[in-house]
């Protein structure tokens, strides 16, 4: 279970989506909430700001300490929040302006390359989580490698606090894939996975050539209450040069994506 979640706002509506899911998730874990609030002062530098700790309904709402004042290390001030306690879920909102995001910098790209812990991003396109929340399916995305099989652990964690049943969803490029390789890797993740989880794991193998879109789609598609893969969470020119898959799906997705960028 989580100790923990973390919830960075800034005042826009998509932060108030963010802060109900994390809302939402600390409640059914039992964690308390930090939110960190994080706020623009008139001279230009981003402000990490604090109240005293509240409580609404069930859940511990504890609102940060003031940290440093460096606008140009937003990310840098949540991660560092996000290690002060161990097996913290950080929750966030993200523009995930996927290409562009290349040119013009992500805020939750830097914290997913900072940390090797949970993150759950909400993206432009998801709503506010409707009272029937946790519901539906969780969609956990492979391409069959070891490193994206990382994904499974935080996915399980997840999935026993919400209650969410999990998919394990292959996905490859038609021209690269070998169908009985990824047909027994998926098959033998959802035997782990159900042995971990105690219940049920389903799979199926999508191809595509453009694997953000059609993972985005598909999540669409059969409605599913969250998506979680795994990103390298690249920086710098490489993020320009070659984007991330994770942030495609997240700025394309209806529902929040819960993304690892484990150690290689």
């Amino acid at each position: 279970m989580y100790e923990r979640v973390l919830v960075p706002i800034d005042g826009s509506f998509r932060g108030d989506v963010a802060l109900e899911y994390a809302s939402r998730i600390a409640a059914l874990s039992g964690a308390p909430m930090d939110v960190l609030k994080l706020v623009e002062s008139v001279d230009g530098d981003l402000r990490v700001q604090t109240t005293s700790e509240k409580q609404i309904a069930d859940i511990i709402i504890r609102e940060s300490t003031v940290t440093r004042t460096v606008r140009a290390a937003a990310g840098d001030e949540i991660a560092s929040e996000s290690r002060a306690e161990p097996n913290t879920l950080v929750v966030m909102a993200t523009a995930a302006r996927g290409r562009l995001a290349g040119l013009v910098g992500s805020v939750a790209e830097d914290v997913l390359a900072s940390i090797a812990t949970p993150v759950l991003l909400v993206g432009p396109d998801v709503e506010m989580p409707t009272d029937e929340w946790p519901s539906d399916e969780m969609f956990v995305c492979t391409d069959s490698s070891h490193y994206s099989e990382q994904i499974v652990g935080p996915a399980t964690q997840m999935c026993k606090v919400t209650g969410l049943h999990p998919w394990i969803i292959s996905v490859g490029d038609p021209k690269l894939s070998d169908a009985a390789h990824e047909s027994n890797h998926v098959s033998r993740l959802a035997k782990d996975m159900t042995r971990d989880l105690g219940r049920t794991v389903d799979f199926d193998t999508l191809h595509a050539t453009h694997i953000a879109e059609e993972i985005a789609d598909y999540a669409n598609r059969h409605d599913g209450a969250m998506i979680a893969m795994v990103t390298h969470s690249r920086t710098g020119f490489a993020r320009l040069k070659e984007g991330s898959v994770a942030m495609h799906v997240v700025h394309d997705a209806t529902s929040p994506v819960l993304v690892v960028h484990p150690i290689e």
